[in-house]
């Protein structure tokens, strides 16, 4: 059987896993590794990702590894894959979430979540009450991105 010690110890590692979100590799995203390494992802491979550093250089990350975003501490994660249809509107959302955030200087999460996202580029809604059927699209969101969101899905061929 396991120690109390060794009981105490996997609790101590489970919660401190449940405290460092998961953040999944993009393009773009900027992020701290290995010890304060900051720089951008410029890469994706099956393995991991290579940072550009803003020293100059770069650096490969494997998925799991810790990572830092906005002082907070992470998990790497694959993206999961979708349909290629699926993704190219799935970049193009978050093309234009990364826009809207860096103009508003807000976090990308409060403008829409990956999850959000996803559901949008999944149903790719052609009207704001089609769009305001998605879960994450309530009234607020809807009168501040709904006309910039459905743009971005007439762009796309």
């Amino acid at each position: 059987g396991r120690t109390a010690a060794g009981q105490a110890g996997a609790t101590g590692r489970a919660a401190a896993a449940r405290k460092a979100s998961s953040v999944e590799a993009r393009i773009g995203l900027a992020c701290e590794a290995n010890g304060g390494f900051a720089g951008e992802v410029t890469e994706i491979d099956a393995d991991g990702v290579l940072l550009g550093l803003q020293g100059g250089g770069s650096l490969r990350v494997r998925f799991g590894e810790p990572v830092t975003i906005r002082g907070r501490p992470a998990t790497l994660v694959r993206a999961p894959d979708l349909p290629p249809e699926v993704a190219l509107v799935d970049e193009a959302l978050r093309a234009w979430r990364l826009e809207r955030c860096r103009a508003d200087k807000v976090s990308a999460f409060i403008v829409a979540s990956n999850a959000v996202l996803r559901a949008i580029a999944t149903r790719r809604p052609t009207s704001l009450a089609e769009l305001a059927a998605i879960d994450g699209i309530g009234p607020t969101k809807l009168d501040l991105y709904g006309d910039e969101i459905i743009a971005v899905l007439e762009g796309i061929d």
